[in-house]
């Protein structure tokens, strides 16, 4: 799911996950259905690599060479710069893993647990879950679950965010026919997401679309997920106030959703989410 590829193993022949029933089977096809809502997230960093040959999946030591914990835990990596796996190859549901989880701020991505590195922890890990983080001011784009997933953008998208104290970070959303060679001609375009924080206030900011190409979107609608934020946050899209019943909280993981509507892709919008004032 975490993998630039995705292929299905096994040393005795039953791979696919209806070969399991139950529980495993279960657990399979849901992190199947994730790794396809990861398409436009996966893509993204395809182009990073693309661009500048950073592997879509880093050892610890690109980004912490001066840690020594950093090479004492080779089966953990990030996924892009701002996503923590921490791989798990231990028997038992729950399995037990010691993940080593860098400086900064990292929320557990299943449960919503937010954890200060450098530090080590030990999770307990069942089939429903893994041991994946996401930075203070990580920017996920992902896209709905869709019976297959076709080429090119799609009309609905979802943009989570973790803010954090001073949060300032950036995601070029990368989109391009999803077929043929056009990109080697210049047809693709970047979405610039901005996410910065002040104090009781995020606001995510979707830029326009630079650059165009075949199958390119006029309009798109987003639906924005803030998470560790709390539920008495004023929202707005645009500038405009948001009322209540427009947004969903979800208390577990203390993250607020809300639905942009159709918007045009060659144009800003920001939404906010925190206090009275925020995003005035």
């Amino acid at each position: 799911t975490f993998q630039p590829l995705d292929r299905l193993h096994s040393s005795h022949g039953d791979r696919l996950p209806w070969d399991y029933p139950g529980a495993a089977e279960t657990a399979a096809s849901a992190f199947l259905r994730l790794r396809e809502r990861l398409v436009p997230f996966l893509y993204t960093l395809s182009r990073q690599s693309y661009d500048s040959g950073l592997p879509m999946t880093r050892a610890l030591y690109l980004q912490w060479p001066e840690l020594d914990e950093a090479y004492k835990h080779p089966t953990e990596y990030t996924l892009g710069a701002d996503m923590l796996i921490a791989t798990v190859a231990a028997a038992g549901n729950p399995a037990t893993v010691a993940v080593w989880i860098p400086p900064g701020e990292w929320t557990d991505y299943f449960t919503g647990e937010t954890f200060t590195g450098p530090q080590t922890v030990t999770r307990s890990v069942s089939y429903e879950q893994y041991p994946v983080f996401l930075r203070s001011g990580a920017i996920l784009p992902t896209q709905l679950d869709l019976p297959t997933s076709s080429a090119g953008p799609q009309d609905n998208l979802v943009l989570t965010v973790w803010p954090g104290a001073g949060a300032n970070n950036r995601l070029d959303l990368y989109e391009d026919q999803g077929q043929g060679f056009g990109y080697r001609d210049n047809a693709y375009g970047f979405t610039p997401l901005h996410l910065s924080e002040t104090a009781d206030c995020a606001t995510q900011t979707i830029g326009a679309r630079q650059g165009q190409f075949p199958g390119a979107l006029a309009q798109r609608s987003w639906t924005l997920n803030f998470v560790g934020v709390p539920a008495t946050v004023t929202v707005r899209i645009g500038g405009r106030i948001v009322a209540a019943s427009a947004s969903t909280y979800d208390a577990a993981t203390r993250t607020l959703s809300v639905t942009t509507g159709p918007v045009t892709t060659i144009s800003a919008l920001a939404v906010s989410a925190g206090v009275a004032g925020c995003g005035v």
